[in-house]
């Protein structure tokens, strides 16, 4: 099929693409700030999702459910039990970047602490997981501690020996904990609709939403000459800017001017 015929056979399909209005026409806020694909966004929005002092109005429980989380037995190398109710999550403080670790949940009454690395689009780097776990160690040593990596898949350590002491938790769980503690509270209409974007900017960019994924190679597969022709040809204005720069360069260099 040449390039005409296969835009023509797209363009009497077009209502193909209508139900993914659904998704690009649905405002969001994240999306509107641009802000969906940058890492450090997500940690303050889940930072202040698990502090239990936050004006959210979930109290403790996120926090709660998360410490559940990583401390059953099925859920856990380690296996230990914890009676969780009797702990007063009150008492933690959530910090961001505290020595440059992500996220640190830490109460000095509970002699407690989790740290978190989230890493969703970048790697581990300078050995950054063992000088975390070798800092708050020597920091706290007599406390107990949940190191915590966080990815969009539940993607372990680089390092073999780092494996024996982070635990594992990706995207899905941490929006399961999420929608768990809506369940249980009645916030107020602005709380409920920032969590709600999050939730779906989440499912959106960082898991793969699997309806929208299928939709997506379906019309692709459908039509992909045609679609592949169109991202060809489409706007790309660094590459006019590039072009009238190239030819700016030119003409003074013909000018003997550069």
């Amino acid at each position: 099929m040449n390039e005409e015929k296969a835009v023509k056979k797209f363009l009497s399909d077009i209502q193909c693409l209508d139900p993914l209005t659904e998704w690009s026409k649905k405002f969001n806020l994240f999306d509107m700030m641009k802000i969906s694909t940058m890492e450090i966004r997500h940690s303050n929005v889940l930072a202040w999702l698990f502090d239990p002092n936050g004006n959210h109005g979930l109290g403790d429980c996120v926090l709660r459910q998360l410490i559940q989380k990583m401390t059953e037995p099925t859920g856990a190398k380690y296996g230990e039990i914890m009676d969780i109710s009797q702990m007063d999550l009150g008492s933690f403080a959530v910090l961001r970047e505290y020595e440059h670790i992500d996220i640190l949940a830490i109460s000095a009454k509970e002699q407690f602490l989790l740290c978190f690395e989230n890493k969703i689009f970048s790697k581990e780097h300078d050995d950054q997981l063992n000088r975390y776990h070798s800092l708050l160690n020597n920091e706290y040593h007599d406390y107990k501690k949940i190191f915590i990596y966080l990815t969009p898949d539940g993607d372990l350590p680089e390092k073999e020996e780092t494996q024996e002491t982070w635990r594992t938790l990706n995207y899905q769980e941490i929006i399961e904990i999420i929608m768990g503690s809506l369940e249980k509270q009645t916030l107020a209409p602005d709380v409920r609709m920032v969590i709600d974007h999050y939730v779906e900017a989440v499912r959106r960019k960082i898991m793969a939403d699997t309806e929208l994924e299928k939709l997506c190679k379906a019309i692709y597969t459908k039509h992909k000459a045609a679609l592949d022709l169109i991202f060809e040809y489409r706007s790309n204005g660094a590459k006019r800017a590039a072009d009238e720069i190239k030819q700016w360069c030119k003409e003074k260099s013909e000018e003997k001017k550069i």
